[in-house]
């Protein structure tokens, strides 16, 4: 056997890949988020935001009477949750939704809250 020729079937002229190619070549690319696309519903029900879509709800109910007390405290709490949430996910929308909470349902929670504290001073002042 010649050592200046390879025997046959061998090729000297190949190369292996370096490693370091071979190991990136192997694993995975970390998987790009996907794209912000725009959808409609999510600016008309803010599904993205649990706090200002629940704000708003709560906010529409706290009108009964009897439940607004509480509805609407915890409209106002939830929609000031919803709003600080929008200001660190801009892509979750729901801004009017939560200020909707805030805003009625602080009228009327803290409005009955107002309105049965005086009937309560009322009631103490008739005995």
């Amino acid at each position: 056997m010649d050592s200046e020729h390879p025997p046959e079937g061998r090729d000297d002229n190949r190369t292996a890949p370096p490693r370091e190619n071979f190991w990136a070549a192997a694993a995975p690319a970390p998987a790009a988020p996907p794209p912000a696309a725009s959808d409609p519903m999510s600016g008309l029900v803010p599904y993205k935001n649990k706090p200002a879509l629940t704000a708003y709800y709560l906010a529409v109910f706290s009108i009964i009477p009897c439940l607004g007390v509480f509805l609407g405290i915890g409209a106002f709490v939830l929609g000031l949750k919803g709003i600080r949430y929008v200001k660190q996910h801009p892509e979750a929308k729901g801004t009017v939704h939560a200020w909707i909470g805030v805003i009625v349902g602080g009228f009327f929670g803290f409005g009955y809250l107002i309105g049965l504290g005086y009937l309560l001073v009322l009631s103490q002042a008739g005995r």
